[in-house]
């Protein structure tokens, strides 16, 4: 059963030991997300979201020309952005907070 999420509704189960399948034409949106994830801006408090020119500059790189295909990763993207950021800021604080409370027991 394919999704608007591109994977099967039982591997996006949260909790679930099986890992998601990415159908076959998403998976240039995954790399161009991986790419993207490497070169992305730093700020004072960590990782930026990435931005739009960065994702154009990735387009004239590898010949993404297609309006569809142009409008795919405009739409795909920051939803993989956003989620990743979210991930990374969540588990950022939880590190923060162990240390905190490491530091409270000394």
């Amino acid at each position: 059963m394919k999704t608007a999420r591109g994977i099967k509704p039982k591997a996006a189960a949260r909790g679930s030991s099986e890992k998601p399948q990415l159908f076959s034409d998403l998976v240039w949106i995954w790399e161009a997300f991986h790419y993207l994830n490497s070169v992305r801006p730093l700020g004072f408090s960590g990782p930026l979201p990435i931005p739009a020119s960065e994702v154009l500059a990735y387009c004239t790189l590898k010949g993404v020309r297609s309006d569809e295909d142009l409008d795919d990763l405009l739409l795909l993207l920051p939803l993989l952005d956003r989620r990743w950021l979210s991930h990374h800021y969540e588990e950022d604080a939880k590190r923060k907070k162990k240390e905190a409370d490491k530091k409270q027991k000394r």
